[in-house]
């Protein structure tokens, strides 16, 4: 076992990591050249009781092989798993690096309470967890990969010499890091920048709250920001005064857009309906491929939206070019598709389906939604999710990431092209609508046609839908047959009676 060296982490500094969030820690710890610092993949099992603060304890698996990881090794005092628990100082957090495999699962209920009265900080394992349902009604912070039942020796051997350096999420942690867990995720800490990078993320955090309150509640939502310019080590302005987007150069599909407007009854159509039934009809019309994968919303309560496509495309990062200088230029790509794009449009952000980085967070869509925008579509990550989730306002994404975009992502200053997102491809003025289960993409030429075939449709489903209800056989109903159809006009002639 390593001997651990670093110096303790005082309780102040304990405080300020708390009171930060991951995105803000990945923002400075990227200041000082650390790119690769959120562990991608982790998420909390218990989102309310994610928060934790404290050094790294480490504990490495290998594969398991049949002759050594029997179930009389799994009982002994000694198990390594045991030993750690014991081994372990209080106010630590539990790293256990099991090469995220999802096989098997390496602790349950059982050793998540024991490291809870051992006075632990955290469990964060790259891998599946056991009991999960059990772990979700306790109040200790657990991350990781996802559920498994089986038991951890019928994939993993755990290796008796703890607390060395191991990789969980894709990050290199080291004996006594701090990591520090929140809604999004894991980061973490080197020990050493653990004290000044609490305090700047503490300082900026409060920056952010004042800049938030001034974007949400004392702007004219059509008003340009680029007149607020943050001082020495400010927030960047969002956008340049006098300056927008040149739309005579974004190509014809953008004028036909702009010549046929989404009609409001188009638009309530869309919003009242499902994207499962948008498919179907689309599927009938040859369209196959309209449906984002892997894109979920952010908040299910506020998933529903019908808007016109405003593109932003994406290409990977380069270390010379995206530092986090670049956000220093007021007319960077990501800023002024935030300052560009039309009221009642949806901002989709072409992320390549990575999400190991945020296209974007609580600022700039506060701002989108200050300006009327109607939703926000991406296939990469997003930050400041729990904030985001309570908006209000509809949030498609590939999943929750702390880092920022500069990371992973290079945006590009041609604006309003045609782009892919969640596999699909996205051009300008084309109509996305989302709801509880993901955003579909209508070709804005066969908007109108689809949205009112859409509204018939849910009416005849909802018909048939409350037939089965009480009874009624698949075989002559779903699809419906000429009897059916009769019976469903006769009552909508009847001015659709609840019974």
């Amino acid at each position: 076992m390593a001997e651990i060296t670093a110096t303790p982490l005082t309780e102040a500094t304990r405080d300020r990591l708390l009171a930060v969030s991951t995105a803000t820690l990945t923002s400075h710890l990227f200041e000082r050249g650390l790119r690769r610092t959120f562990m991608t993949g982790l998420a909390p099992i218990r989102s309310g009781c994610a928060r934790f603060a404290g050094p790294a304890f480490t504990l490495r698996f290998v594969p398991a092989r049949e002759d050594i990881d029997t179930l009389e090794a799994l009982n002994a005092d000694d198990y390594p798993q045991r030993a750690a628990i014991d081994a372990m100082p209080d106010g630590h957090v539990m790293v256990m690096d099991c090469r995220g495999e999802m096989e098997c699962g390496p602790a349950g209920d059982i050793f998540v309470r024991r490291l809870q009265v051992r006075g632990a900080a955290a469990l964060v394992v790259d891998g599946a967890m056991r009991d999960t349902p059990e772990i979700a009604g306790t109040d200790f912070p657990v991350h990781c990969r996802g559920a498994a039942a089986p038991f951890v020796i019928l994939s993993h051997h755990a290796v008796p010499d703890f607390n060395q350096v191991v990789a969980c999420g894709g990050v290199a942690v080291y004996p006594g890091d701090i990591l520090v867990g929140d809604g999004e995720g894991v980061v973490v800490v080197p020990h050493h920048l653990a004290e000044e990078v609490a305090e700047a993320a503490w300082e900026q955090e409060r920056m952010e709250r004042f800049i938030q309150m001034k974007v949400s509640g004392r702007r004219d939502p059509g008003r340009d920001l680029s007149a607020e310019r943050g001082g020495a080590g400010g927030i960047p302005r969002l956008g340049r005064s006098g300056r927008t987007q040149d739309f005579e150069k974004i190509g014809a599909r953008r004028e036909m857009t702009e010549a046929k407007a989404l009609s409001e009854e188009t638009r309530d159509r869309f919003q009242r309906g499902s994207t499962a039934t948008l498919t179907t009809l689309l599927f009938k019309r040859g369209l196959r491929n309209v449906f984002m994968q892997g894109v979920a919303p952010v908040n299910p309560a506020s998933a529903r939206f019908a808007a016109p496509a405003f593109t932003l495309r994406n290409i990977p990062a380069r270390e010379d070019l995206d530092g986090i200088h670049a956000y220093q230029d007021y007319d960077h790509p990501q800023r002024k598709a935030i300052e560009t794009v039309p009221p009642g449009h949806v901002l989709v952000m072409d992320c390549r389906g990575d999400r190991s980085a945020a296209c974007a967070g609580g600022i700039l869509l506060t701002r989108l939604k200050m300006r009327g925008a109607a939703a926000l579509v991406s296939d990469g990550g997003l930050r400041d999710t729990a904030e985001i989730a309570a908006m209000g306002f509809p949030a498609h994404v590939a999943g929750s990431s702390a880092p920022t975009s500069l990371i992973r992502h290079h945006a590009m200053a041609d604006l309003n092209v045609p782009i892919g997102c969640g596999g699909v491809p996205v051009y300008p003025g084309d109509i996305l609508v989302g709801d509880e289960e993901g955003v579909v993409v209508v070709p804005r030429e066969i908007a109108d046609e689809v949205a009112a075939e859409a509204a018939e449709m849910e009416r005849m489903e909802g018909f048939i839908q409350r037939k089965v209800a009480k009874g009624a056989p698949l075989r002559g109903n779903y699809p419906p047959n000429a009897a059916t159809r009769a019976e469903y006009k006769a009552w909508v002639e009847a001015g659709e009676p609840k019974d």
